[in-house]
């Protein structure tokens, strides 16, 4: 029989470099950004907006390891930082107000598949014999129960450092839009992206892995194995976020 899947695709993309595969991810990002923007507009940014919060909320369970740091570094940080760039391109386009929209459609898009969710694994799992032809069900419970039933103390940091590092983000790059008066578009998007990726690594980990855990960790291990790594994650993609937001601005204008 006839089958449909993505496990050759999968099996082929981990056989390349990790960074290789960082590259084509955030492609896929900007493209989605610059797709949803010039199509869609602002409702397009609130769109890509909640996808991206919900999807970085998930792939945070999972960790990378690539050549120029030698600690894992949370996945999800990839999806998050661009989340940045549609705050700024909101508040460029379509005034703070509208980016500050964004925020409370991220922060509802995410309780709301949480409950769903939560909701659905109130079902108890099939009650089924091993080997059963209808034992996938059953696995697919347990896979979702991984990614859908998170330690609440991860999640009120999760959702407390995204609406604070958004408001901020959004704070600085309105601001200097104002001073500089609509120039150095550059400086506004690196200052904004840079300051606000700071509040949001900071702000995760400390309330994550001290605040609110168990077992605190070292403030060594927090620093360096926890927010050195995702910051210079999300500043770098922050840099790439410059050229991306100025082709996005050519193509929007075009339209």
């Amino acid at each position: 029989m006839f089958q449909i899947t993505i496990d050759p695709l999968i099996e082929y993309l981990q056989s390349m470099p990790p960074e290789l595969v960082v590259i084509f991810s955030i492609l896929c990002c900007y493209s989605s950004i610059i797709f949803v923007t010039k199509f869609l507009q602002k409702e397009g940014l609130y769109i890509y907006s909640v996808i991206a919060i919900v999807a970085s909320n998930m792939q945070a369970l999972k960790a990378m390891e690539i050549g120029w740091y030698d600690k894992p570094i949370a996945l999800g940080t990839l999806v998050y930082a661009t989340t940045f760039l549609t705050s700024d391109v909101l508040t460029e386009l379509y005034g703070a107000k509208a980016a500050r929209k964004s925020i409370a459609l991220g922060f509802a898009g995410s309780i709301t598949l949480l409950l769903l969710m939560t909701f659905a694994l109130g079902l108890k799992p099939l009650n089924i014999d091993t080997g059963s032809e209808h034992q996938h069900f059953n696995d697919a419970h347990k896979a979702l129960s991984v990614i859908f039933s998170p330690n609440g103390a991860i999640l009120i940091a999760s959702l407390t450092a995204y609406i604070l590092s958004q408001l901020a983000d959004i704070f600085i790059f309105s601001k200097l839009k104002k001073y500089t008066h609509n120039s150095y578009l550059w400086l506004r998007t690196f200052c904004s992206v840079s300051i606000a990726s700071l509040v949001d690594t900071v702000i995760f980990s400390v309330l994550a892995w001290v605040v609110f855990a168990p077992e605190p960790i070292s403030w060594d291990t927090l620093i360096f194995s926890y927010i050195l790594g995702a910051y210079l994650l999300q500043m770098l993609i922050g840099l790439f976020n410059i050229p991306t937001f100025y082709l996005l601005l050519k193509i929007v204008k075009r339209a």
